[in-house]
């Protein structure tokens, strides 16, 4: 029996994934290619993971990328999450129906602070919520292993009364191979539908 219900945040309750955002600017092919790398790269996993602060990032970035300074400094802001991330407010909805009856609702996300901090923000979700792992806090992202195995260990869930919702099929394998129930959630409607089915019917869709 489900008891534990634990959200990603990007992708799932926030619209916009994180290399999808740079869509908002009016850039050409070569340099949001270029923006997006940086996103995935060794540097970028740093900050994402919470090993370096957002001033020591700017700082490589710019002398790294001289002739991205201008969209560095457009990207690499706490008002920037803001601006690309609006939250999808069907998730809230179901998270806050879920919590209404009695499921216990967690957050396990990829996110630096500046993300968290905004995400924060957002429909009072705190009160909402028994607890939550942020990448940047405990030093590693998913699929690790370990921060799956952070979040269990530190609110003393049992994986095999948990469901976890993800969007990245690579994240929602590692919790599976751990023992919770999974969904990979595509977009609002269908994932919602597959939550509440899976929660009605008592059992995990592991497709």
């Amino acid at each position: 029996m489900i008891k534990n219900i634990v959200f990603d945040v990007n992708g799932v309750l926030l619209k916009t994934e994180l290399t999808g955002c740079l869509d908002v600017f009016n850039w050409s092919y070569n340099v949001k290619e270029e923006i997006k790398n940086i996103l995935k790269s060794e540097l970028g996993g740093q900050y994402l993971d919470g090993k370096m602060s957002r001033r020591a990032f700017l700082k490589l970035l710019l002398k790294n990328y001289p002739e991205n300074r201008t969209e560095i400094n457009q990207v690499f802001t706490r008002e920037f999450w803001r601006q690309i991330m609006p939250p999808n407010d069907d998730t809230f909805n179901l998270l806050k129906e879920l919590k209404n009856k009695n499921y216990n609702i967690y957050i396990l996300s990829n996110m630096n602070k500046d993300m968290a901090d905004y995400f924060r923000t957002l429909h009072n979700v705190e009160e909402h919520l028994n607890g939550a792992v942020f990448s940047y806090e405990v030093g590693v992202k998913k699929p690790t292993h370990k921060i799956y195995q952070f979040l269990l260990n530190k609110y003393d869930l049992n994986p095999l009364e948990t469901l976890f919702i993800d969007d990245i099929k690579e994240n929602t394998k590692t919790a599976q191979n751990l023992g919770m129930k999974i969904i990979n959630f595509k977009n609002p409607e269908t994932g919602i539908s597959q939550i509440k089915s899976l929660l009605s019917e008592g059992k995990a869709l592991e497709r």
